[in-house]
């Protein structure tokens, strides 16, 4: 286990009933608080809200990957990303002698994501992906067997979740075959521009009337023109289009809450790539 010294994201949260100013109780109404400061970390949460601990996630998930990489022989870089004074935790722990490459100089690594919150906004959540070196951006997949999510008014196991890390390893070495499939699926520029409008430029309407469809024109702008600078370096196929899905996701950081568009972004993605129209690219 790693020697962590003072990290940012280790320190006490406790859930405290809270009182109208009457100072009578709120039933059903508890509120996440930082007990070393007195700050609270949510608002008012339900009965069934159950803290599951920034500590225990790092804890949990960085001990099977110790496992993994002491029976592997292999070496990682992990990095912490807290925010909003600690409401919010990104982890991401990377493995660069674990590579593999769907056509010359295009190198992916092994890459495991985690999420947790306190203030409500980000259920736990882990996966398993591919990085891709060459735009820095993850290889988000729609059925990667080392997923997890789970609100915090369910029964998580956090460390029954992390051992699901030990899986992923297997998953990523398959990803090679996947994407060299991508590589070897030719598309051409209609079929590519069609499938970024449809399945993520779509704004969601009131109206049921089909012939009032409305899109958003700056996603699809920044979407078409990160397609047309993959098939540029990639060529017109699969893998250049997914890479732009992937690309899009990742690149946050222009945005006001950088983090949270990511994680969205992510899993919209996914949700993609898991219907018919994928498929059949």
């Amino acid at each position: 286990m790693l020697d962590f010294t003072n990290p940012s994201w280790d320190f006490p949260v406790e859930l405290q009933e809270t009182y109208d100013r009457h100072g009578n109780k709120i039933e059903g109404n508890r509120v996440v608080v930082r007990t070393d400061t007195g700050e609270h970390m949510s608002r008012g949460v339900g009965d069934r809200y159950k803290i599951i601990t920034h500590s225990d996630v790092v804890n949990s998930i960085m001990d099977s990957i110790d496992d993994v990489a002491n029976t592997l022989g292999t070496s990682y870089e992990e990095k912490f990303h807290v925010i909003d004074g600690g409401r919010k935790l990104r982890g991401e722990v990377n493995f660069p002698d674990w590579k593999i490459e769907p056509q010359v100089d295009d190198i992916c690594t092994f890459r495991i994501q985690f999420y947790n919150s306190y203030d409500t906004t980000w259920a736990f959540q882990q996966s398993a992906e591919a990085f891709r070196l060459w735009c820095k951006n993850g290889c988000t997949t729609p059925n990667t067997v080392a997923k997890t999510w789970a609100k915090h008014t369910t029964h998580v196991s956090v460390e029954s979740s992390s051992a699901k890390i030990l899986t992923g390893f297997e998953a990523f070495k398959l990803s090679d075959t996947l994407f060299k499939s991508y590589v070897d699926s030719k598309i051409d520029n209609e079929t590519a521009e069609s499938f970024l409008n449809d399945m993520l430029c779509k704004v969601k309407q009131r109206t049921k009337n089909p012939d009032h469809i409305q899109f958003n024109k700056k996603r699809r702008e920044e979407l078409l023109r990160m397609w047309d600078e993959n098939r540029a370096n990639i060529g017109n196929n699969v893998w250049a289009l997914y890479n732009t899905l992937t690309e899009w996701a990742t690149h946050t950081d222009h945005l006001g809450n950088p983090e949270n568009a990511r994680r969205l972004r992510e899993n919209e993605i996914a949700k993609a790539m898991h219907t018919d129209r994928w498929y059949s690219l």
